[in-house]
């Protein structure tokens, strides 16, 4: 039977060793306490050994050791996210060490002086009564305690309300600066403060529940009940939250509500069984609803339009967005005449049935604006058979880039290519609106959107109707459509048109750009895009070089013959068109693009927006230079797009020196890094790569 060998100090070894001596006196094993490795393997031995007084004399110190180690590391670390400003983390250390030596006072010191510098002298004051509970009266720090609790006290007895001292308008001055998400927050501070937060009706009119996201903030559902009756505009999430906000709707007044958003999120087809209750809790806000905004993810428990619109009949405006068609089309059937000026019906997993939607275009005479998306051709004649004659809008399959009553629309600057990175829209110059011609009086659209049609009878019944009155006509083929036979569109004067757009050109209609572009004398802006192999016309150019208005030329996937828009640039250089105010160009992705072209577009003195995509090909060294030098010429040049091209550091720094650039724009350039970019343009200058 083995003998149990006895822990002794060995003031020889060095690094606070201790040994295992034998009954005899003799060294059988050194312990290094500071080696959690050694203590651990030499404790297990003991252990296996049956030795259990030895295996508690080497566990006790060593665990004592490393408790000591411990709280200074947490100490340090808490001290360290202090200075850092994340006193989350350091209280969790500080609160670490309270758990690990509960009779230490640097943890409740650390803890107490924390919560007492964020404000919150409560807790502070708790956390120093409670180190005095458990610290050794003869502690040195045991003083240091009571003092520090006695000053949190004193802190609290004192503390100022700012918002008794201030009048009402500087009070809400203030608050209007603060996030919305802050602001509920302060409902919860006083009964003073939640007086003033939940009274006051500018916070509450517009209310984004979707934005209430981070983890311990009051959700914003739950102070519905005491704003409701400031609440204007809601946007509710899909799932939870809004299942929440929707009971919320159904039980309390909301006598100001006039519009209800319900949000696409990331597709969740948990979402699906949270819109059971929605068309019921409608009817308590149906009186003052005006605008209703849905996009319902999931298939199951969705609300029928048919059910939706027969409870709010005050409505203006319906956009419903679903999966599933037949929550559109299914028992569509309208009672009563509308007041809805505006409607957007999509079913983005399957086509809508157009036949099912004319009890609701023939019973709403006030319709000024119509998108229907995912549908057949049979719409258009539907349209035109049961809509108001003051119908002003129609998008069918594609949203409509013109906005007729601004005059104006908004594109994209980034290159039609799967490699661009760039999404962010750019506003293009502003202009007044067209000046009608005598005949814009007629009653007609303004703006007409086909995108996606199969046959051209569709379109062509639209122009005979409506081609005195279009401000706006984007036509957009199904892709591969290239063998129908197109009718002759010369016999359609649009005489009022301003905007153009043609996607997708197959050969029967290019072959008619130039007569459609003669028919259009006060047009501003062009974009022809994605024409394939098909050749826009020679005398296209030519006409474009006599139209008197012209401000904006967009090619994009086109093929010409580079003579003839050259020579059509050359003219707008030496100011020998009618129009002397082209602002924007570009040119991205073309076959026909070369030095020539690239060269003679930043000498039109006019441009105040060009885009220039050198298709992938590199270009001469020397043309890129020349373009360059000219562009940062330009009086009037604010947005600049190159894509696809070798620039070096000298081509930045000459770009720089433009003294009216705000945005560039670089997409796939070679020769110069992102740092070089970045570093190379000013504050001022808005610069995405």
């Amino acid at each position: 039977m083995s003998t149990a060998p006895t822990l002794v100090q060995n003031d020889n070894l060095l690094d606070n060793p201790k040994s295992i001596l034998s009954p005899n006196g003799n060294v059988t094993t050194t312990v290094n306490t500071n080696d959690p490795a050694q203590v651990s393997s030499i404790t297990e031995q003991a252990l296996d050994n049956a030795h259990f007084d030895t295996t508690i004399e080497i566990a006790t110190p060593a665990i004592q050791d490393f408790l000591t180690h411990v709280v200074q590391l947490l100490r340090m670390r808490a001290e360290a996210w202090g200075q850092k400003g994340r006193y989350d983390k350091a209280l969790q250390d500080s609160s670490a060490i309270i758990t690990h030596a509960p009779t230490n006072p640097i943890g409740y010191l650390s803890t107490g002086r924390r919560y007492a510098e964020q404000g919150f002298q409560v807790r502070a004051i708790d956390i120093f009564k409670k180190g005095l509970e458990y610290v050794p009266t003869n502690d040195p720090y045991y003083d240091t305690l009571y003092e520090e609790k006695q000053q949190a006290k004193r802190r609290y007895a004192h503390r100022l309300d700012a918002f008794e001292y201030l009048p009402f308008d500087v009070i809400y001055r203030v608050i209007e600066y603060i996030p919305l998400e802050t602001v509920a927050q302060c409902s919860r501070v006083s009964s003073n403060w939640r007086t003033l937060v939940l009274n006051y009706p500018k916070f509450w009119r517009s209310l984004n529940v979707c934005s209430f996201t981070g983890q311990g903030i009051l959700s914003p559902y739950k102070l519905l009940p005491s704003i409701s009756h400031h609440v204007e505009q809601l946007s509710l999430p899909q799932g939870k939250q809004a299942k929440n906000c929707t009971e919320l709707i159904g039980k309390n007044s909301f006598p100001n509500l006039r519009s209800i958003q319900v949000k696409r999120t990331v597709p969740n087809y948990k979402l699906q069984n949270h819109y059971t209750d929605f068309s019921t809790a409608l009817i308590n806000v149906a009186d003052t609803l005006e605008s209703l905004d849905l996009y319902l993810e999931g298939t199951d428990n969705l609300p029928y339009l048919s059910d939706i619109l027969s409870i709010c009949r005050n409505l203006t405006s319906i956009k419903f967005t679903t999966k599933v068609p037949e929550a559109i089309t299914t028992n569509l059937i309208i009672p009563y005449v509308t007041k809805l000026t505006k409607i957007e019906l999509s079913a983005t997993d399957g086509r809508l049935n157009s036949n099912e939607l004319q009890s609701l275009f023939e019973h709403s005479p006030h319709l000024r604006y119509l998108y229907v998306n995912f549908c057949f051709d049979d719409v258009y004649d539907i349209v035109q058979k049961y809509c108001p004659k003051n119908l002003d809008v129609l998008s069918v399959n594609g949203k409509a880039w013109w906005d007729s009553a601004a005059g104006k629309r908004s594109f994209s600057t980034s290159l039609i290519n799967s490699n661009s990175n760039a999404t962010t829209p750019i506003t293009s110059p502003t202009s007044s609106p067209p000046q009608p011609s005598s005949s814009s009086s007629a009653v007609g659209l303004t703006v007409l959107t086909c995108h996606g049609f199969h046959l051209p009878d569709s379109l062509i019944s639209m122009l005979e109707k409506h081609h005195m009155t279009l401000q706006s006509l984007e036509i957009q083929t199904l892709f591969g459509v290239q063998l129908v036979e197109w009718p002759y569109l010369a016999g359609f004067p649009l005489v009022n048109l301003v905007f153009l757009r043609i996607d997708y050109i197959p050969l029967q209609l290019c072959h008619q750009v130039d007569c459609l572009l003669k028919q259009t004398p006060n047009l501003k802006y062009l974009h022809l895009s994605r024409s394939g192999h098909n050749l826009i016309p020679d005398d296209a150019f030519k006409v474009i070089e006599d139209m008197p208005r012209i401000e904006e030329i967009y090619l994009s996937s086109c093929n010409f013959n580079p003579p003839y828009l050259q020579q059509l640039l050359k003219a707008f250089a030496e100011n020998r068109t009618k129009s002397l105010s082209l602002n924007v160009l570009r040119i991205e992705n073309c076959a026909g693009m070369n030095e020539s072209i690239l060269e003679i577009c930043a000498c039109i003195q006019s441009l105040s927006n060009i885009t220039i995509s050198m298709n992938g090909s590199r270009k001469k060294k020397e043309s890129i230079e020349m373009f360059v030098q000219d562009a940062a010429r330009l009086p009037h040049l604010k947005h600049l797009c190159i894509g696809y091209a070798d620039l070096t550091k000298e081509d930045l720094d000459v770009l720089s020196s433009s003294p009216s650039l705000s945005l560039i724009h670089f997409i796939s350039i070679h020769g110069v890094t992102p740092e070089q970019i970045k570093h190379a343009f000013p504050p001022h200058v808005d610069v995405r790569f």
